[in-house]
């Protein structure tokens, strides 16, 4: 999914269109610095300025990370998507830019399967960046 997030103000260039991911939490920080404050060093998600202005061309996220509750584990890398679902013992993996609506798994295919081992270990060492808890080590997924 790709919901747009739109962005107006006085001090915003307009008319402009950015293809980059951000998270959700990436509002706050830029809400603060448009409002002439100052970010908090506690604060772990980046102001989106910097693209809105220009002046960054890239998104701030080499991976982007999703989790919900101990049913689901994402990760996002470049044009690539691998879903986990570790209680149900499947794994899914989604190539966005032939497949946007996400309707053909490659996750089982022999050429993906490099692909898929590698961002299962990405998405481990996101886990632990992120603090998530849920241990896939004993998931294999036929990896």
């Amino acid at each position: 999914m790709r919901p747009p997030l739109i962005v107006v103000g006085p001090d915003i260039p307009k008319g402009k269109r950015k293809n980059m991911e951000v998270y959700l939490q990436d509002i706050m920080p830029t809400t603060i610095e448009y409002a002439g404050g100052t970010v908090p060093e506690w604060v772990e998600f980046n102001s989106l300025r910097p693209k809105i202005e220009g002046k960054q061309a890239e998104s701030s996220y080499p991976e982007i990370y999703g989790a919900y509750m101990d049913l689901q584990r994402m990760i996002r890398v470049d044009d690539f998507k691998l879903i986990v679902y570790p209680k149900a013992g499947v794994i899914k993996l989604f190539d966005l830019i032939n497949d946007p609506s996400e309707q053909h798994n490659l996750a089982g295919a022999r050429a993906q399967k490099e692909r898929v081992k590698i961002l299962f270990g990405k998405l481990q060492e996101l886990q632990v960046e992120m603090g998530d808890t849920l241990d896939l080590s004993n998931y294999t997924f036929n990896l």
